[in-house]
């Protein structure tokens, strides 16, 4: 995987202040690791309940996909320079 430098004038044109793009966008990596911990959790689980599968087969071929995926943060980051991802503000009450 490369790694690639990142234009901070990009983050500081989605946001009025950059610390709210960062919060942003550490919010949404958080969401997708956790997606992606319970889809893992919910194949384990899936895997001790067949027999008929060799678990340990299946866990080094979901290993090797998830090496392969982007890392969060990096789709994170992505969604937020491209201003897909947005925060709600509650309005305050008097």
């Amino acid at each position: 995987m490369a790694i690639e430098t990142l234009n901070l004038q990009q983050i500081y044109e989605t946001s009025e202040d950059t610390f709210e793009a960062v919060v942003k966008a550490s919010k949404r990596d958080k969401q997708i690791l956790n997606k992606r911990n319970y889809e893992k959790q919910m194949l384990l689980e899936s895997l001790n309940e067949n027999e008929d599968v060799d678990s340990t087969e299946v866990m080094i071929q979901t290993s090797e996909e998830r090496e392969s995926e982007i890392h969060p943060v990096t789709v994170a980051i992505e969604e937020l320079l491209a201003g897909k991802l947005v925060i709600k503000y509650e309005k305050e009450q008097p």
